[in-house]
């Protein structure tokens, strides 16, 4: 006799949980995680939104070469991202591009020595109103920022230098600590570092005063490579073969060559990735750049340890991870770049014990993905940017336009909040502009992107979609006019959910033909769905009432809805919930009415 049950999935901070857990129903991971969460951020409150869309800033300078990007934070109030490519670098401030001068709108320059296929190696740490760059190609240099047209790159002048530096040998990692410099890692002396003089980065000659510049090898049984050096109460300490301390010893909270204590910790690798640190914490990827580790202190056991944060979700990193990019405020997000240009977005909150993975797809094609690639991330906090401050990503990503391969350099926008913006601030595209003013029919400044198909938002109304033309203009459909208009790639935001648990005579449900009779959801913030039991049987449902005025778009629906479904019988019994357009949607909680055979 068939089994009816009712479920309901109200925590989906999980996110996207590994295939590997698909069958442990009865866990309670099980009850707060998805099989497929694409384009969607799960929320430590429980739900998920959508992820907002991107903005176009540049275009990169050689559109057919790699560029990396790099936060620079003067103060809270002057923050900078670098855009740094084949021997050059690029500035931006206030989430735009630094002309060179008023009446000079090419953009600010500078010129260095790193070619395209050493980008990906440069280390970076920045003291005060410097920047430290490292390679091991390269002598170690600063730049020195002294106004926002008014930056240099010097090669760095040591007293001491050592004399084994050299071509091919100088230092892979850098770091400050109780005011030292802290230069490791050569090809040649793979464990050793050089502390600097107190005070004194450049000042290298070993002394027997207690603040004189001194060096240390480590001593491990066995060369494994640094990979990080990170700042902390003592100096973390990422090898290939291992997680390491070194701190000072006594008590007396001062580290010198005499009171140097070197401490193993973990037997956990680390890859060539730079990590991330928050708070006392570093998060670093593993050897082979597929696990995310957290390195944390436990005063109970007096030591370090490293674990897994993806050990749920061990498939999301794909190939590999090769950036990583930290947002605090207003919510906790790590993002990960994948090999094959995906982001992966882990949700952080320790306090609710939460961690929660999503994929993210730009919208965009290139000639080997039906996804735009993001080639590199950072993150760097902006004061007064928009309705809130907040950290903002930043992005550079390859797309194919017009048969050729581009670079441009893009920011995620702000969460949409409605107590902070209005139906027409809405940015659900990727790439984007956005044009404000009086009412319009044709907007400009989409040059980037002629021929492409866009997705259109006209004072909160999705439009059809419209090709860019040769003049770089974008013109509103049936003569449509708009006094805020947004245009950009569409992308669709989608998550199946898991099978839902189901009971039977004699005990587990799980095996059992179902179906799903009956769904529902509780939105926030909700414009327009579709649902189903799979993506090519999907229902499309609008919120337009009779109550909606011709022309214009229906109000957000914030409340539960029931949508009706009958899809027959099937091994897993699971829905589909997709959005594809350019407006928010949120999810607070999924019902499923489940017939199971007997």
């Amino acid at each position: 006799m068939p089994v009816r049950t009712r479920s309901f999935q109200a925590n989906f901070t999980k996110g996207e949980l590994s295939p590997l857990l698909h069958a442990r129903e009865t866990a309670e991971l099980y009850g707060a995680g998805v099989e497929v969460c694409e384009n969607f951020l799960p929320l430590y409150h429980g739900g998920l939104t959508r992820r907002p869309g991107t903005r176009f800033v540049a275009g990169a300078k050689y559109p057919d070469r790699f560029c990396r990007l790099v936060a620079f934070e003067y103060s809270t109030a002057d923050s900078y991202m670098i855009e740094v490519g084949h021997r050059y670098l690029r500035f931006y401030r206030n989430l735009n591009q630094i002309a060179r001068s008023s009446g000079d709108a090419r953009p600010y320059e500078v010129a260095t020595r790193y070619s395209e296929n050493q980008l990906r190696d440069l280390r970076f740490e920045q003291d005060e109103n410097s920047l430290y760059i490292v390679h091991k190609d390269h002598p170690p240099r600063r730049l020195t920022r002294s106004g926002h047209t008014s930056w240099s790159l010097s090669e760095m002048s040591f007293t001491g230098q050592p004399t084994e530096w050299g071509t091919g040998n100088y230092p892979t990692l850098i770091a400050f600590f109780q005011q030292r410099a802290v230069f490791a890692g050569t090809r040649d002396q793979p464990q050793t570092f050089w502390f600097s003089k107190s005070g004194q980065p450049t000042h290298l000659k070993v002394g027997t005063n207690d603040d004189d510049a001194f060096k240390v090898t480590l001593k491990s049984g066995g060369v494994n490579a640094l990979r990080f050096v990170l700042d902390g109460e003592s100096l973390l300490v990422g090898t290939a073969g291992g997680t390491r301390v070194l701190g000072p010893s006594g008590g007396n909270g001062v580290m010198t060559l005499r009171s140097l204590d070197n401490k193993p910790q973990t037997e956990t690798g680390a890859g060539k990735v730079a990590p991330v640190k928050v708070g006392a914490s570093a998060l670093f990827l593993s050897r082979d750049r597929r696990a995310l580790h957290e390195m944390q202190y436990y005063f109970e056991k007096n030591r370090y340890e490293s674990p897994a944060l993806t050990e749920l979700s061990e498939h999301i990193t794909g190939a590999g991870i090769v950036e990583l990019a930290y947002c605090q405020f207003p919510l906790s997000y790590l993002w990960m770049l994948r090999a094959d240009g995906q982001l992966v977005s882990m949700t952080w909150h320790r306090q609710q014990n939460v961690v929660g993975f999503a994929r993210h797809k730009l919208g965009g094609r290139t000639a080997e993905r039906d996804w735009a690639e993001v080639e590199s991330i950072a993150a760097v906090f902006e004061e007064g940017q928009g309705a809130e401050n907040r950290e903002v990503l930043w992005l550079s990503v390859k797309r194919r336009v017009n048969g050729a391969d581009v670079r441009h350099i893009e920011i995620l926008t702000p969460r949409f909040d409605t107590a902070f913006h209005q139906k027409s601030d809405a940015v659900f595209v990727d790439c984007s502009g956005t044009y404000r003013g009086t009412a319009a029919t044709q907007i400009n400044g989409f040059g980037h992107l002629v021929g492409e198909e866009l997705d259109i938002l006209a004072d909160g109304a999705a439009l059809p979609a419209v090709q860019v033309a040769t003049d770089g203009t974008v013109t509103l459909p049936n003569g449509r006019q708009g006094t805020v208009i947004t245009a950009g790639y569409g992308y669709a935001s989608q998550i199946r959910t898991l099978s839902p648990p189901t009971p039977a005579e004699g005990g587990t449900g799980h095996g059992k033909k179902k179906r799903v009779t009956q769904m529902g959801v509780t939105f926030l913030d909700a414009a327009v769905l579709e649902y189903g039991p799979d993506l090519a049987q999907m229902t499309a449902h609008s919120f337009r009432t009779t109550e909606t005025a011709l022309g214009s778009a229906p109000d957000f629906f914030s409340d539960y809805l029931e949508l009706p479904q009958d899809d027959g019988y099937s091994d897993r019994g699971q829905v589909w919930v997709r959005a594809r357009s350019p407006l928010p949607l949120t999810l607070r909680g999924v019902v499923a009415d489940v017939t199971a055979e007997g």
